[in-house]
């Protein structure tokens, strides 16, 4: 039996994945705890782009570095149309830029149910039919590292209690202990 599902929140970049979920884990492992984590920020992306027409192997960086600049540019590239699908979208490799404010708990909210400018409403509705319906997890731990990471985590969040909604949620992070006192007082 599956103890607890924990969730790394898009959007950081893909070219440095976080080390801080792989850790808790281990320690949690330790401790008798059976979990499972998800990387929902490179799922994200994977996603979002659809199809990869971006193939680079190894050999081909090797051969030709600069190869890997141009397929980052086509990355970017794509990140940026496939975001005009939604409105005020701007999504790339080290950013995200929405419609709603992040830091204001008024804009989170609002972002929650507008699907016409957040794409992770989709993307976690997916996801927890896929990936988390079913396993029976008691515990769901989020993480939120950066401030581009406040809205996907609100609406996994929001998400995850309309479908599992005896589960324990628990968000953490930089940003969760950094705005406590804030998200606390709006």
């Amino acid at each position: 039996m599956l103890d607890s599902i924990l969730i790394n929140t898009p959007v950081s970049s893909p070219l440095h994945p976080q080390a801080n979920l792989p850790l808790l884990k281990g320690y949690l492992g330790s401790h008798g705890f059976n979990t499972k984590i998800i990387d929902s920020n490179i799922l994200f992306y994977h996603w979002f782009l659809g199809e990869n027409p971006f193939n680079i192997t190894m050999e081909d960086a090797l051969e030709n570095p600069l190869t890997v600049l141009s397929v980052y540019d086509g990355i970017e590239t794509k990140l940026w149309e496939k975001s005009q699908q939604y409105e005020g979208l701007s999504v790339g490799l080290r950013h995200l830029h929405m419609k709603y404010d992040r830091v204001s708990f008024k804009g989170v909210i609002d972002a929650l149910d507008d699907k016409e400018a957040n794409p992770f409403i989709a993307f976690y509705d997916q996801l927890i039919r896929e990936q988390v319906v079913g396993t029976e997890a008691g515990i769901v731990g989020i993480a939120i590292t950066f401030q581009d990471q406040i809205i996907p985590a609100f609406t996994l969040a929001r998400l995850l209690r309309q479908t599992m909604p005896d589960a324990k949620i628990v968000m953490g992070g930089q940003m969760v202990t950094r705005c406590h006192d804030t998200m606390v007082q709006d």
